[in-house]
């Protein structure tokens, strides 16, 4: 969730504690904070087995999204996914910021 949606969450919250958790506005909040959410947990459900081959697999440098996608089925987005659900805040930035900075410099990378 990025600091939009839990800025929204808050509000969202705030209100309903408050007593005016009416009206449209709110509706439109809450829409909203449930949609990110929804969005944010389409990652399949995967054996503790699984994730731990795909997150070996993405944060090897020989291995490209299109191995894991054919051995696994998972396209690039549900990877990136994955491995921000997994990894801590860090070592995620990290991965992506090396895999951003490779791929640039490399047609075939990831």
């Amino acid at each position: 969730m990025n600091a939009w949606q839990r800025g929204v969450a808050h509000l969202v919250i705030k209100a309903w504690k408050n007593g005016i958790a009416s009206g449209c506005a709110f509706r439109i909040a809450l829409g909203l904070v449930t949609a990110s959410l929804r969005r944010m947990t389409k990652t399949p459900a995967l054996s503790p087995e699984y994730v731990s081959d795909i997150v070996q697999m993405a944060l090897s440098d020989h291995v490209s999204f299109h191995d894991i996608r054919r051995e696994y089925g998972m396209a690039e987005k549900d990877v990136k996914a994955l491995m921000r659900q997994t990894l801590k805040t860090g070592s995620y930035r990290a991965w992506r910021k090396r895999v951003r900075d490779f791929g640039d410099r490399r047609e075939n990378y990831k």
